[in-house]
């Protein structure tokens, strides 16, 4: 898998996003939106290839813990899974 402009600039500005604001908490100050010690995301495509994955999958070890590259596909089921939790939590509420 060949890394495009687009994923090298989005891994760039997410770098240079979390070492502003690690500054800011290295200050003791807040950044603009109070986030100290952020972790980071960055979404790419949604149908990969075998080896495309194992590459992703290589990328994610050595950029852990602080960021991951995730998928579209990933993002969706991690969502459905937040909803039917929430949902869950509240069925659970209303039967109190």
């Amino acid at each position: 898998m060949d890394i495009t402009s687009t994923v090298k600039t989005g891994l760039s500005e997410l770098i240079e996003y979390m070492r502003r604001t690690d500054i800011n908490s290295g200050l003791k100050k807040r950044g603009n939106y109070g986030i100290q010690k952020p972790i980071g995301r960055l979404l790419i495509g949604y149908k990969l290839s075998s080896a495309e994955e194992e590459m992703l999958n290589d990328w994610n070890f050595h950029l852990a813990p602080h960021i991951k590259i995730i998928t579209f596909k990933e993002l969706i089921i991690s969502a459905k899974k937040e909803i039917a939790l929430i949902n869950s939590a509240s069925e659970k509420l209303k039967r109190r």
